[in-house]
């Protein structure tokens, strides 16, 4: 996958980062790349782990036709063979992993939130990726959850990615899950 200095690709989705902590998070990897939705993957794993999921996310890109990056020793790349090559402003790649390597384990607060959420509406590229990736993981479990039988996947996890995207841009009120969670199932009721 080309990885260009400006800005996300006008034609493809913005990429989501995942922070791996254990071997089950793959999960989410697969289903994120699977709808189409480029992942900046951070390995926070043993070498056991890591060895695990650098060969999965090989197997998926080998039979999909998808693209895995090695970045770093501790950073990969993943978007799906549909995506359109996706070029990563430098200082947001460099931002969300020293973000995944520094936190020490800690999420967003609700101060956090209320101080990136107005910035993010306003138009802050960096308060956005911070709030759509700290919500990332959590609208694709919802969307596995809560997709009825006749929808895929894939389906789901782009239509609750797209609902992410929404209610981080809208700089609502209520929490961002509050929200979140009500888009995404009405939405998956459709």
């Amino acid at each position: 996958m080309p990885v260009a200095l400006v800005g996300a690709d006008a034609e493809g989705p913005l990429p989501r980062t995942v922070v791996m902590r254990s071997y089950e998070d793959v999960r989410v990897v697969l289903a994120l790349a699977g709808a189409g939705i480029p992942v900046l993957v951070v390995l926070r794993l043993s070498e056991e782990d890591r060895t695990r999921v650098q060969d999965v996310l090989t197997g998926w890109a080998l039979g999909s036709g998808g693209d895995v990056d090695q970045i770093s020793p501790n950073a990969v790349a993943v978007r799906a063979a549909s995506v359109p090559p996706v070029r990563l402003a430098r200082r947001g790649v460099v931002s969300a992993v020293e973000r995944a390597f520094d936190d020490g384990g800690r999420g967003l607060t609700r101060a956090d939130e209320g101080r990136l959420r107005p910035a993010a509406a306003a138009g802050d590229p960096d308060a956005r990726q911070r709030l759509v990736d700290a919500y990332a993981e959590i609208a694709t479990l919802f969307a596995a959850g809560l997709r009825p039988a006749h929808m895929s996947l894939d389906s789901a996890v782009r239509r609750a990615q797209a609902e992410l995207d929404a209610v981080v841009s809208s700089g609502g009120i209520e929490p961002v899950l509050v929200e979140l969670v009500e888009r995404i199932a009405a939405r998956l009721a459709q």
